[in-house]
């Protein structure tokens, strides 16, 4: 039977839960921060639109026909803050098919009419104009006496209306920016290094370690796997752990690969789980692709049955089995060799280099 630790190469699993706390506080921070900051730009920011009551005329108080088909309507109300409210009920009882909603208005399509509106509330009044296209209504939207540009320019809108692409390209740029903090973050917080001092073994005798933990009385095993990589999985082919995890309930299996990097003495391992179903002594993998591929911070399964049983003396409901199991018991083996062996233990997402962090 394999000795997981000796006086010699015992360590000391020494995770760091601050690390897994400041991971998904940035993670939350990178997605919260921008977004609060571009909304209280673009809410406490100058309206892009002024309204001029004195140039509106009684024919803009009902439906105008313009004769390019374009329709404008206006209703009033006693304040901008019942206006901004009627707007909003407007835009929910839309008849459209698609829309889009920013700070100051909202884009709709018409379904029957296949046309496009657009509604706002500028100043006291609700704005409404429908035409055949969105640079038509925008060309109406300027020529109406009523309303004009508001010269001190709102941040946001001006980003948006007057510099689209470059504001798509930014925000491309900073979401594929978040994305690899987050693929890097990740492993940096669930990394584990071996203790100071430890003169790490080859990697050849790193490998027969791992594999002689085949050697162990456990529900996991590993196995070699392509371009020498090493992947430890729960013994799915044995009827033995089978029936035990069967009758356990288990529903998602683990799977983890490793990868060595012998000039840097880490190993990079990626966990994958898929859903399996346990029927009479046989597993069938539900899907053909894993649903979860990455970084498992927390994983925690456990199964229990109850049954009418004979013990203690009498009969009755009691419970007939209850087992539980985690990832941890798949992994912890891997980890205590590895760091016992003066390697370091890196998760990651992708086996992409520049992802690892």
């Amino acid at each position: 039977m394999l000795e997981l630790e000796t006086k010699e190469d015992a360590v000391e699993l020494k995770t760091r839960p601050w690390r897994v706390v400041v991971f998904f506080l940035a993670c939350i921070a990178g997605i919260v921060v921008p977004v609060g900051i571009g909304l209280l730009l673009a809410f406490l920011g100058p309206s892009p639109y002024l309204f001029q009551e004195q140039a509106l005329a009684p024919k803009w108080l009902q439906a105008v026909t313009e004769p390019d088909g374009s329709t404008v309507t206006v209703r009033l109300y006693p304040d901008a803050r019942d206006a901004s409210e009627a707007a909003s009920q407007m835009a929910k009882k839309l008849a459209s098919t698609s829309s889009t909603k920013s700070p100051w208005f909202v884009q709709y399509s018409l379904p029957t009419k296949k046309k496009r509106g657009i509604l706002m509330a500028v100043g006291r009044s609700v704005l409404r104009i429908e035409g055949e296209s969105d640079e038509q209504i925008q060309h109406r939207l300027a020529d109406l006496p009523f309303i004009r540009k508001n010269p001190r320019s709102n941040l946001m809108f001006g980003l948006f209306q007057n510099h689209l692409g470059a504001s798509l390209a930014a925000l491309g740029i900073y979401v594929a920016a978040w994305g690899v903090g987050l693929v890097r973050g990740g492993s940096w917080a669930a990394h584990l290094s071996p203790p100071k001092g430890l003169k790490p073994v080859a990697a050849d005798a790193l490998y027969a370690r791992l594999l002689a933990l085949n050697e162990l009385d456990a529900p996991a095993h590993i196995r070699q796997a392509e371009n020498k990589d090493l992947v430890a999985e729960w013994r799915l082919e044995e009827a033995r752990w089978l029936a035990i995890l069967e009758r356990a309930g288990l529903k998602i299996a683990h799977h983890v690969r490793l990868r060595f990097d012998p000039d840097i003495h880490r190993v990079r391992t990626v966990d994958s789980h898929y859903r399996i179903s346990l029927r009479q002594g046989v597993a069938h993998v539900s899907g053909t692709f894993a649903f979860f591929h990455g970084i498992t911070f927390f994983e925690f399964e456990s199964g229990r049955q109850y049954g009418l049983l004979y013990r203690d003396g009498g009969w009755g409901i009691k419970e007939a089995y209850n087992y539980q199991y985690s990832i941890s018991e798949l992994k912890q083996p891997l980890v205590q060799v590895i760091l016992s062996s003066g390697w370091e233990y890196r998760p990651v997402v992708f086996f992409a280099r520049c992802l690892t962090g």
